[in-house]
């Protein structure tokens, strides 16, 4: 059974700036078990039926590991689309100096 898996980026206060969710296959979920392997951090945290924020050193490991993660010829292109927007977000999510939380 897929799960919904929603972003919402926040800023300091926790304020929603931005938010959206996931295709309904888990892209983002098996993303997070290869990458998981490939030594991104934080990524062991993100489960298809619990919630996670990330605060700004977490934020800082993903925007750091990320990329390199991303280029893996374990990934499909779903999995690798789907890291590019939550790139993106905790990219989004750095520069306010904020949040990044993950709910499903």
């Amino acid at each position: 059974m897929a799960v919904l898996l929603r972003f919402e980026v926040q800023d300091q206060l926790h304020q929603p700036v931005r938010s959206f969710e996931e295709p309904n296959d888990e892209p983002f979920i098996g993303f997070c078990r290869v990458a998981k392997g490939l030594g991104v951090r934080y990524v062991d945290s993100i489960g298809p039926y619990q919630d996670s924020m990330l605060n700004s050193q977490q934020l800082q490991a993903w925007v750091e590991d990320f990329p390199g993660a991303i280029q893996s010829e374990l990934l499909s292109e779903r999995q690798r689309a789907s890291a590019q927007r939550v790139l993106q977000a905790a990219r989004e999510a750095e520069e306010l100096a904020g949040y990044l939380f993950i709910y499903g």
